[in-house]
């Protein structure tokens, strides 16, 4: 079974591979497509898949009396009504599942992100507390961002918010490009492994040792 996996693996990599770099002929180009495809289906079932695991999950928790059941009875219910309306309602020109996305899914997505502000503000407490040269540099550059981003900053000072967008476009910008340029080479890295049948632990190999 795991030889079987790191065969299609090796596949699906070849053929994206080939997509980009390649300029294939039809019949290949053709062939190529029939394996996205393939990866369009699998990844749908994996949400399938996904959307089962959950029920499981938090059905046991509704079943058994868990302390969260409420919470996991709602996650059902919600789960289950967005499937149904996407799956009888799902037109972008059906009215009920519009209002059922703005008005529940969005909303409820903007409540989230306005609740866990609060958590970024007792993170950000934390981690701005002075106890070396790099906490002091990460709090005055924090300090001068905030300041750059409110209204109250130009009050105070019109040049906050000029340093605050020199922060954010220079340093800001090369130390997110260092790290996006470092987490590119572990996706190829990683990707190589794949291809080459080295990588195991997906499959169920127990480890990504290339041992066969």
């Amino acid at each position: 079974m795991i030889r079987i996996g790191q065969v299609l693996g090796s596949v699906a990599g070849i053929a994206m591979l080939a997509i980009f770099f390649l300029k294939l002929a039809p019949p290949e180009a053709k062939a190529v497509g029939m394996v996205q495809s393939m990866a369009l289906v699998i990844a749908a079932f994996a949400l399938g898949v996904g959307a089962i695991s959950l029920f499981i999950s938090h059905g046991k928790k509704v079943l058994k009396g868990h302390a969260d059941a409420p919470y996991s009875a709602v996650l059902l219910a919600s789960l289950t009504l967005m499937v149904l309306a996407g799956a009888v309602f799902g037109k972008p020109s059906d009215k009920f599942y519009t209002f059922m996305f703005q008005n529940f899914n969005n909303t409820l997505d903007s409540s989230f992100f306005a609740m866990l502000c609060f958590y970024i503000f007792s993170a950000a407490y934390r981690a701005f507390r002075i106890r070396n040269s790099d906490a002091a540099v990460f709090l005055i550059s924090g300090t001068l961002v905030m300041l750059g981003a409110v209204p109250v900053g130009a009050v105070i000072w019109s040049k906050f918010p000029d340093i605050s967008t020199w922060i954010l476009s220079v340093p800001n910008t090369a130390a997110m490009r260092g790290i996006l340029l470092g987490a590119a080479l572990g996706y190829i890295a990683t990707a190589m492994r794949i291809i080459l049948g080295m990588e195991k632990g997906m499959f169920g190999g127990g480890g990504g040792s290339g041992n066969s």
